[in-house]
């Protein structure tokens, strides 16, 4: 799948490292890639933010299924406050435990094909990708302008509220060529980035390759000092696609199961839809149904393997594709025979 990984983590301030609040994890046997940001002004974000990462990769949510949604979501939530440590916290931070911690979510699933491969990734907020081809940059998403940088972003919240029915991805699927390369990376290197790549400046994917965490730290700090690059955490992934010929075969994905929802954690709340999951059109925001209030219903116990759930949730990508490509045709056609 990948013949290169790479990954650099760097805290905001380089002293004190544990304040560091993002993170990342790949699934190299899937193909599956993840970074997560979380928001600083709230609490416990860098434990949300590796709980989302984390189980982005080894236990894929169905984006495009309202109902399993929630529930993986509300394993995440359950697990987030188990580990939060209420009484670490000083007397006026406690109030702000209710509204949970924030993250922002980026999620690249890379699928083997017989002549090359093909990229399935979603977003929430302003992590971004980055596609190089031949070694120069062929893509962004979701992001495709720097001045998009100074938007707040959308986040995922560790607890149930209002928000939940502002949540929305924003979805991607592109064709990816044997040797092309592809860049993860939370938001201040992203902006920096962006920023030379629209003021006609190439980015070397072979000096971030070449580095070691010593000489990636020394470069943010110095492009930070010089007001280049925000004073943020930073985190990157480095994907780089295998050649054919080197694989030793192209994986045949699973049928799909008969059941829809995967299995939740031991604690999950099963919440029901509110309404059903609308149409969503590939690399548009597609928004899920927000979970009703209250709790309860029986949980799945139907196994779902990380397979399953990636070959449904590709599946269902590529039916919506085809049928944006259909409705597209279908107005051409009609606009065509009007000329006439």
């Amino acid at each position: 799948m990948f013949s290169a990984v790479k990954t650099f983590c760097l805290a905001k301030d380089v002293r004190r490292p544990n304040e560091y609040e993002d993170a990342c994890a790949i699934n190299q046997r899937d193909g599956v890639a993840a970074v997560a940001d979380g928001v600083s002004s709230m609490l416990f974000s860098s434990t949300w933010a590796r709980l989302l990462a984390e189980t982005a990769v080894t236990n894929p949510p169905d984006i495009f299924d309202a109902k399993s949604l929630w529930v993986w979501l509300g394993a995440l939530r359950n697990a987030w406050s188990e580990q939060v440590d209420e009484d670490a916290l000083a007397w006026h931070q406690k109030p702000k435990l209710a509204d949970g911690a924030g993250a922002t979510l980026l999620v690249a699933t890379v699928v083997p094909m017989p002549s090359g491969y093909q990229l399935y990734a979603y977003a929430v907020g302003d992590c971004c990708l980055f596609l190089f081809r031949d070694g120069k940059l062929a893509r962004t998403f979701p992001i495709t302008e720097a001045a998009e940088f100074q938007n707040s972003p959308r986040v995922i919240t560790s607890v149930a509220g209002p928000h939940d029915g502002q949540l929305s991805f924003d979805t991607l699927g592109e064709v990816l060529a044997p040797g092309d390369e592809l860049l993860l990376t939370s938001d201040a290197f992203a902006a920096w980035m962006m920023a030379g790549a629209e003021a006609g400046k190439s980015i070397d994917l072979a000096y971030l390759w070449d580095s070691d965490d010593e000489q990636f730290a020394a470069f943010v700090t110095k492009m930070r000092e010089e007001k280049r690059m925000r004073f943020d955490d930073c985190t990157v992934v480095l994907l780089k696609l295998a050649p054919v010929e080197s694989r030793s075969r192209v994986p045949v994905p699973p049928e799909p199961p008969k059941t829809a929802a995967p299995k939740p954690a031991a604690e999950a709340t099963d919440v029901e839809p509110a309404e059903p999951l609308p149409q969503i059109t590939p690399t548009q925001p597609a928004r899920p149904a927000a979970p009703a209030k209250g709790k309860g219903g029986k949980k799945d116990n139907a196994k779902d393997t990380t397979g399953d759930r990636i070959s449904r949730w590709t599946e269902k990508f590529g039916k919506q594709l085809g049928e944006a490509t259909d409705a597209g045709i279908s107005r051409l056609k009609k606009w065509t025979s009007k000329k006439k």
